[in-house]
């Protein structure tokens, strides 16, 4: 089986009344909730014979690039056709981030011939088993993918397609040089830049169902939020081309990426599978942002490319603890919202920003429900309560609400994920 999930739930009955005092835990160690079904390493596979500034698959079986996740015998693995002799390039003395020490190698493409494809994931219920080649995803419906990606050209005049998924879930950069995503056939150019020879980390997520939208974030900040309809396609998965039917059940590609891509990563959510968790299973999040603060490391002991320390829940001025710092932040940050930062007309939601103003729920702004999750962390300040504490620099709408729940008992659920 191709998983990599683990899930713990954690319910805390709140008590009437606070104590002053600072809750300070050791840092935990990050598990992902999702399953991995995929992982394109793009010649950093250490079966995959991938000399920089050689086509492709040289010397590979099937002169194909590996998936990296399957079992040895048991014909899981869905490996990439290159199509036009895409090269591995050497990335040593230019890894995406400064801990990505196994990643070494990225493919490049050329814009107008080349690229890459293989089996769809799209609906993974869809998905064929009879080849043996994969997972029995029956009633599994969610999914997403991150990598990354470093354009030699971020503005063309034309859309650059950095992955394409059976022409349902689709990664970009526009012809203005703006990245953006789309759900089958409608297509949101946020105002994310991209940058000419700079690594970008890109993720697409649908974590629960039409309803639930599908998420598009670069460098960790949300880009797009749309509703999200996969409708049955058959198309198959393209890295560096855009893939549309042949109206006969065929494939047409348009190769269209200048750039480098590395580390792809495709996963399944719902059911035993699992569930995406921004602050567990963002790659950016976890191995670029949290390494970056006062309060947190990088190590990865399991060898699977990201950061084992995780973040702690509740910890949104990110030092690493849980003290009242953590709720002088919450008030500062209350009743901010992220609304309007992004486009595609589906759900809220939020990512680190969000998160460093107390938007514990991710839904992209700071109120009560907030409040319930980071009093659930057991975190305390100041008897009498929180509206002693800071008094009147709290704003009078959260004084009300504060006193609300500081009255009563509340039993309340937080749901937290850990990477394997």
């Amino acid at each position: 089986m191709r998983v990599l999930r683990n899930r713990r739930c954690l319910f805390v009955t709140a008590a009437i009344g606070w104590m002053y005092a600072a809750v300070l835990m050791p840092l935990p160690v990050a598990n992902a909730t999702y399953s991995l079904d995929r992982w394109y390493r793009m010649g950093d596979d250490p079966a995959e014979p991938a000399v920089p500034g050689q086509p492709v698959g040289t010397d590979a079986i099937g002169g194909l690039t590996y998936d990296s996740v399957g079992a040895s015998g048991q014909s899981n693995f869905q490996d990439l056709t290159p199509v036009g002799s895409p090269v591995y390039v050497n990335i040593s003395a230019d890894q995406p981030f400064p801990n990505s020490t196994l990643d070494n190698r990225a493919i490049q493409f050329d814009g107008s011939t080349q690229y890459l494809f293989g089996h769809f994931l799209n609906n993974p219920a869809e998905a064929d088993v009879s080849t043996g080649q994969v997972e029995d995803y029956s009633g599994i419906t969610d999914r997403g993918y991150q990598l990354w990606f470093n354009p030699s050209v971020a503005s063309t005049g034309a859309d650059q397609s950095i992955l394409d998924d059976a022409n349902t879930h689709r990664a970009l950069v526009g012809a203005n040089g703006s990245f953006g995503f789309e759900i089958r056939a409608s297509v949101q150019i946020g105002s994310t830049m991209a940058v000419s020879n700079q690594w970008a980390h890109v993720a697409q997520v649908r974590p629960n169902g039409n309803s639930g939208g599908s998420f598009g974030w670069v460098n960790g900040r949300i880009v797009a939020s749309q509703t999200g309809d996969y409708a049955s396609s058959t198309l198959n998965l393209a890295i560096g081309a855009d893939v549309e039917s042949d109206g006969l059940g065929g494939n047409v590609y348009t190769p269209s990426l200048n750039g480098l891509v590395s580390d792809v990563e495709m996963f399944v959510l719902g059911g035993s599978f699992g569930t995406f968790d921004y602050t567990t299973d963002n790659g950016y999040f976890t191995d670029v942002f949290l390494p970056s603060t006062s309060g947190y490391g990088y190590s990865d002991g399991d060898q699977d490319g990201h950061n084992d320390v995780a973040w702690i829940d509740g910890d949104i001025n990110f030092d690493g603890a849980l003290n009242a710092g953590d709720i002088t932040t919450f008030i500062d940050g209350w009743l901010s919202t992220n609304a309007g930062t992004f486009v595609g007309g589906g759900p809220p939601v939020g990512d680190y920003v969000t998160l460093g103003l107390g938007d514990l729920n991710l839904d992209g702004v700071t109120d009560v429900d907030d409040w319930v999750a980071l009093r659930a962390t057991g975190v305390t300040a100041g008897s009498g309560g929180l509206a002693s504490l800071l008094g009147p620099q709290i704003p009078e709408p959260a004084s009300v609400v504060l006193a609300l729940v500081t009255a009563i008992g509340i039993t309340i659920g937080s749901r937290r994920g850990r990477r394997l």
